[in-house]
């Protein structure tokens, strides 16, 4: 662009010093042809702002995000994030925000149960909470949908002690305690509300101020050993198209990219056979959502479809039946391959049934009856959606 500048500047000065030679009117109509060409694409490039790609948009991602997200298995499937803080013992329904944030550290140690770690937590205070889910899959008769997966819970560093003293208590009361990739596990066996699977969870304290309560042996260790700098590859890496569609510096958002290989037994993925909880889609990639706060943008609650069906506005609209479930949403194709739900932040009697969709359409599908449960999450979800009733 300089050296064009350059040239056009000696172009003009020259001719203002050196008579121009005589042209045809043929041959001076065809000069400014030219030139209007050639002014064409540069005017069309000015006027068309450069869309971001994936990779792009994934450094956006805050640091300590991004190093909590390093330690998640390659095969993960979702991510939710919360990245402003939040005490987890705070379970005021008043606030949508808070419940919001509260949503990503839901895990059932943490809120509730014998072991509940949220009455001795006192005032620690969250400052990220990342979770990661895997082989999704229906429960054996109602109860929380089963996945397996983990919480990686970042605290204020004024709240280590708080934290520290929270493990042992909670440890102390374990069914048992392991050594898992050379840390101290506590290990607890749970049978939820209405379901009959017994749970299994892991509860760790690797650095002061982390907590990681998993549902998984094997994915506790591997994000413990990734912890350490032992493993290779990414969760959900920088090539996926879904990063292109998700707001990263929302205070909560969340990335799943659909995998072929566990479909068969999830209710909820469009590679699986026709249930309640999904409708066939071959050409599916992923889903992602965020929560945004500021009054000034024009959504509360986004999710955006992606595939390259071409019938994926249908898709859309079908599974968000506005209808049926009488909501206020709008639903528009933001790009090709991607359909935008949206939840503008004055429609609050919408928020309950549009939370229930997106932690469907997140893994956690809707069970028997009215009650709907999300994996271990199963008591936040309930107040999640209490809040709205």
């Amino acid at each position: 662009m300089v050296s064009s500048a350059r040239n056009q500047l000696s172009f003009e000065t020259r001719r203002l010093l050196i008579p121009p030679p005589r042209l045809a009117p043929v041959g001076l109509a065809a000069v400014v042809l030219v030139a209007s060409v050639m002014l064409i694409p540069i005017q069309t490039l000015r006027s068309e702002p450069r869309e971001e790609n994936a990779a792009e948009n994934r450094l956006k991602i805050a640091p300590a995000v991004e190093r909590l997200i390093a330690w998640l298995p390659q095969d993960t499937e979702s991510i939710q994030v919360s990245q402003e803080p939040f005490h987890i013992r705070d379970l005021s329904e008043k606030d949508f925000k808070n419940v919001m944030l509260r949503s990503t550290a839901s895990t059932y140690l943490l809120v509730g149960g014998r072991h509940g770690l949220r009455q001795v937590l006192g005032e620690a205070r969250i400052v990220v909470a990342v979770s990661g889910r895997r082989q999704f899959r229906a429960p054996t008769d109602g109860g929380p949908s089963l996945f397996e997966g983990c919480d990686i819970l970042q605290f204020d560093v004024m709240s280590s002690n708080d934290v520290q003293n929270a493990f042992k208590s909670c440890i102390a009361d374990a069914d048992r305690i392991d050594e898992i990739a050379g840390q101290k596990v506590g290990v607890f066996k749970e049978r939820m509300a209405q379901g009959v699977d017994e749970w299994t969870f892991y509860l760790a304290n690797p650095d002061p101020d982390i907590l990681v309560c998993s549902t998984n042996r094997a994915f506790v260790q591997r994000v413990l050993n990734r912890k350490n700098g032992k493993g290779a590859g990414r969760a959900l890496p920088d090539s996926l198209t879904e990063w292109q569609h998700v707001k990263v510096k929302a205070p909560v958002w969340g990335v799943r990219h659909y995998r072929v290989q566990d479909a068969a037994a999830d209710p909820t993925s469009p590679f699986g056979p026709p249930t309640k909880a999904n409708v066939p889609d071959p050409q599916a990639i992923g889903f992602v959502f965020w929560y945004d706060d500021n009054p000034e943008s024009a959504n509360s609650l986004s999710a955006r479809y992606v595939s390259n069906s071409p019938n994926a506005m249908q898709i859309t609209t079908e599974t968000w039946d506005r209808e049926k479930d009488d909501l206020a949403l709008k639903i528009s194709q933001a790009a090709p391959n991607a359909v935008e739900i949206s939840l503008a932040h004055g429609e609050t009697d919408g928020r309950k049934q549009f939370l229930r969709n997106l932690w469907t359409h997140m893994g956690h599908a809707q069970t028997r009856g009215h009650s709907f449960y999300c994996g271990s999450l199963a008591k936040p979800i309930r107040l999640c959606l209490n809040h709205f009733q």
